[in-house]
């Protein structure tokens, strides 16, 4: 069973009109070009926290707990690891050859979930009697003396769902990054060839 998030690009065309011009590539060697530039194009959409659509802000409640542990808030970025499964070469990175075909993308399961979003949900506890959370947005005043993010102890919290933030480029735009990649890879190939001579 296949979990995660893909790009795929079928080549066939681009390769059929540069062998039309008396161009001969390396198919593997162009692939993964393209799939360099997905990744890079992945890699640029968590450092603007959405490139092609904006990503919704975290919610307060998120906010809070990621301040209570000292963690970053930048979107989909708290420890890295979904951000990093789409580096080629890491933990459940997708990055695949076939004939004309590359497929770009990440296995973690989480990465589907956040780029399509999903229905709400509930959350019971695992291995205690029940949950516990800061809920952000609500101040309250410690005896200590300050103010506090409040904690929340209850049995049973009804998620309202996970907004969609769409991890990878859409199939129109994907499809742009390749024929532009091809391009780029055809010069890189054209000035070798001239430098030969």
């Amino acid at each position: 069973m296949s979990f995660g998030i893909r790009i795929s690009v079928d080549a066939t065309r681009a390769v059929k009109k540069l062998k039309a011009v008396g161009i001969k590539l390396d198919n593997k060697e162009m692939l993964s070009f393209i799939g360099e530039h997905l990744f890079y194009w992945v890699d640029h959409n968590f450092q603007n926290e959405g490139t092609e659509k904006k990503w919704a802000k975290l919610s307060d409640n998120t906010l809070a707990g990621r301040r209570k542990n000292g963690r970053v808030a930048k979107i989909l970025q708290d420890t890295g690891r979904l951000k990093m499964s789409f580096v080629k070469g890491k933990l459940q990175n997708v990055h695949s050859i076939s004939g004309n075909k590359l497929e770009v993308g990440s296995e973690d399961p989480r990465a589907i979930w956040h780029h399509k979003g999903t229905d709400p949900y509930d959350i019971y506890p695992k291995n205690k009697e029940a949950l516990s959370f800061v809920i952000g947005g609500m101040k309250i005043y410690e005896k200590r003396g300050g103010l506090s993010n409040r904690k929340a102890v209850v049995k049973h919290v009804h998620h309202p769902g996970l907004i969609a933030r769409p991890l990878i480029p859409s199939d129109g735009l994907a499809q742009k990054i390749a024929d532009k990649a091809v391009r780029a890879y055809v010069k890189v190939i054209e000035s070798s060839v001239k430098g030969m001579t």
